[in-house]
């Protein structure tokens, strides 16, 4: 073994007393640590764990957000239900640096680096420390760090996921005062028109508030491949809100003037990767459908029967020979060994051009499932979706051909859609 150069050893001396940052929350140096230099004041989410946490305001862990009839409306939401909401940041190791001797023995001095991959909000669900966000805010992420309204830090660990409804469940270790819980509304109940605030971190600006309308009711939100041409899964009963929503944004509440939470803000539809009044929340009926489940068992099943349809119109009717005032949902695709196609539902059995539109043509039409109309493809995406649990019977009434029939179907929790098999029928 062969000593090191002596300009190596007095180099590699100078680097570590005045070079190499010892201190992770200012970066200082052993030298202004030594001298007191470099004593700067830190932001609240930097220096959480060296000052006493702000007091909590004074509000019953229990305590409805309820509003003063004097006061002003959004003021009085936002005092009650800011404390309830988090700043999630899911950390990764930065990539490995070195390749040169010195480089090597630096990185080997200091503590491991952590940049942030990802970004966003979330807010407290229940007592026991669940936090509700998004999927895409801690998907592929190794760490979690969840920040409370005053800056207070702690970690968080990943209690379930559920990608296709863009929903994620975590835990926090944290006193229990802290845990200030936000109460689920009735996304149902919910029209066009009535005030909504969303409550968040856009762009990391913690705790930020934007005040608007819901624009529309019943959107859905595509959330799945279709690599397999199978069925894409669609989030039902999709809130759309011109308030302002914005990267970071995700996984935070959209709130009515009750402070209920009405939705979980997930995406916004804009040219310019920030707001452009379309943003869009699931409801929270499904919230409170796969938030338990996950709590529960670490996933959810979604409830499916493995069929895609495609919706009448008069023009389609028209081009394929079928009543004009024909209303339903036609089997275009059948997933081979699915709920639908074992209870003996029929696909398309031909596809044709029309117009230069590829149609399918020959399969059975649902009507109705359980005594509700079918009018669209949605409706039938929505009742499986809100209405049905795996492992119940649903009743279809499909109109094959000229004869009506009632089909029984046994639902299924939807497999990975990347092994699904469909039948799939040519173009003709």
């Amino acid at each position: 073994m062969t000593l090191l150069p002596w300009t190596l050893v007095v180099a590699m001396t100078i680097a570590v007393v005045f070079v190499v940052p010892w201190d992770a929350c200012q970066q200082r140096t052993l030298w202004q640590r030594w001298t007191g230099m470099g004593n700067v004041s830190l932001p609240p989410a930097m220096a959480t764990q060296r000052v006493e946490p702000t007091p909590l305001p004074t509000v019953p862990a229990d305590a409805s957000i309820g509003l003063g009839a004097n006061g002003n409306v959004l003021e009085e939401l936002y005092s009650r239900a800011n404390p309830s909401v988090v700043q999630i940041k899911g950390l990764s190791p930065a990539g490995a640096r070195g390749g040169e001797l010195l480089q090597d023995f630096l990185d080997s001095l200091v503590q491991r680096e952590y940049f942030v991959l990802r970004e966003g909000s979330g807010f407290i669900y229940d007592h026991e420390g669940h936090i509700v966000t998004n999927y895409h805010v801690v998907e592929g992420t190794d760490e979690l760090q969840v920040t409370f309204f005053d800056g207070a830090t702690f970690s968080a660990t990943i209690v379930g996921m559920d990608a296709l409804s863009d929903l994620a469940v975590l835990h926090v270790n944290c006193p229990a005062d802290r845990l200030r819980t936000l109460p689920l509304g009735d996304s149902d109940a919910v029209r066009v028109g009535q005030p909504v605030v969303a409550i968040g971190n856009p762009f990391g600006l913690q705790g930020s508030m934007s005040a608007g309308i819901v624009s529309a009711v019943g959107r859905f939100l595509p959330a799945s491949t279709e690599e397999t041409g199978a069925t894409t899964y669609a989030v039902p009963g999709v809130l759309q809100t011109d308030a302002a929503i914005n990267p970071g944004n995700s996984g935070g509440p959209l709130l009515n003037l009750a402070g209920q939470v009405i939705g979980v803000n997930t995406a916004i539809q804009s040219p310019v990767e920030g707001s452009a009044g379309v943003g869009f929340a699931v409801p929270s009926r499904i919230v409170a459908r796969v938030a338990q489940q996950l709590i529960d068992t670490g996933h959810y099943a979604h409830p499916w029967i493995g069929v895609s349809t495609v919706t009448l119109n008069r023009m389609f009717n028209r081009s394929l020979g079928l009543p004009a005032d024909l209303r339903g949902a036609l089997v275009d695709v059948l997933v081979e060994d699915g709920p639908a196609a074992l209870a003996g539902l029929q696909a398309c059995t031909e596809r044709v051009n029309v117009a230069g539109e590829i149609l399918p043509r020959g399969g059975d039409v649902l009507l109705s499932i359980d005594d509700q109309p079918i009018f669209t493809h949605e409706d039938l995406l929505n009742y499986l979706a809100l209405r049905t649990e795996v492992g119940q019977a649903v009743r279809l009434t499909v109109l094959r051909g000229d004869e009506v029939m009632e089909v029984e179907v046994i639902v299924e929790a939807q497999p990975d859609p990347l092994t699904l098999q469909p039948t799939l029928i040519p173009v003709e």
